[in-house]
């Protein structure tokens, strides 16, 4: 059995980019508020924000292309 690859997922995910942005903007938000305003741990949120870190950095040249740049 044979399997056919659609050019669809070799284009950048237009769509993808701003919400991951912004997911890593909440995340940071919620690390301060962790810190500052509950007291609690930003654990967490900030293992949250390196998996989202490392995904962006591995998918750079989508983000740029999407970006315009």
């Amino acid at each position: 059995m044979s399997f056919a690859y659609s050019s669809v997922s070799s284009r950048p995910c237009r769509r993808a980019t701003s919400p991951a942005v912004l997911l890593a903007a909440v995340l940071v938000g919620a690390m301060v508020t962790d810190l500052f305003v509950l007291g609690a741990s930003p654990l967490p949120a900030l293992v949250l924000l390196v998996v989202t870190a490392v995904i962006a950095w591995g998918r750079r040249d989508r983000i740029r292309t999407a970006l315009g740049r």
